[in-house]
């Protein structure tokens, strides 16, 4: 009966939680986060970030030109690389970094845009509002979303096993219920 939106219980589960561990640490968000708003939010509550983005989000460049993140991301240059994973026979993805900094047209929040390609067609879209000013950085946060990828593996395989794509909870507590229940099924 209370149930007022998606997003809504979204903000309230994220600010609970700082509330009780405090803003530490660097949140990784999924393209579905990708929202000026939310990205306003997580600024209000003073959190560090990193959320994969789509390509049409249309930014605004330090020298006042506005651009599609797809057309930014393939204007950068390579500026590090690192390999991922093993592929068959030992070898591992050399993946090529690249970063930029931007605002969103909407509030003129300062972002910055780390691009990883050479894992698939399409490169790797990231946001953050962490300056990214060197090498390091951006190679860090680039590896953290991809060791994210692996939480997701495990969520879709609770997911499949026990049907619960067709499941809808409509609230946090009942997502972290059915999880659980799944599991310890």
């Amino acid at each position: 009966k209370g149930y007022k939106s998606q997003r809504f219980l979204i903000q309230q589960a994220i600010a609970t939680l700082v509330q009780r561990l405090g803003p530490l640490g660097v949140w990784l968000f999924d393209r579905g986060f990708d929202n000026w708003e939310f990205f306003a939010f997580l600024r209000d509550l003073k959190l560090k970030f990193l959320v994969r983005v789509n390509s049409n989000r249309i930014v605004k460049l330090p020298d006042g030109r506005s651009m599609s993140m797809g057309k930014l991301s393939r204007s950068l240059p390579a500026q590090a690389r690192f390999v991922w994973g093993r592929k068959r026979k030992g070898r591992g993805y050399v993946i090529e970094v690249s970063w930029a900094e931007f605002s969103i047209a909407q509030n003129g929040q300062k972002l910055w845009l780390i691009v990883a390609r050479g894992f698939g067609r399409h490169p790797l879209l990231l946001v953050t509002n962490r300056p990214v000013d060197q090498e390091l950085c951006a190679v860090k946060l680039a590896r953290s979303y991809l060791k994210r990828w692996g939480v997701e593996e495990a969520g879709r395989l609770v997911k499949q096993a026990f049907d619960l794509e067709n499941l809808r909870v409509l609230s946090w507590a009942g997502l972290v219920k059915l999880v659980w229940l799944a599991m310890w099924a």
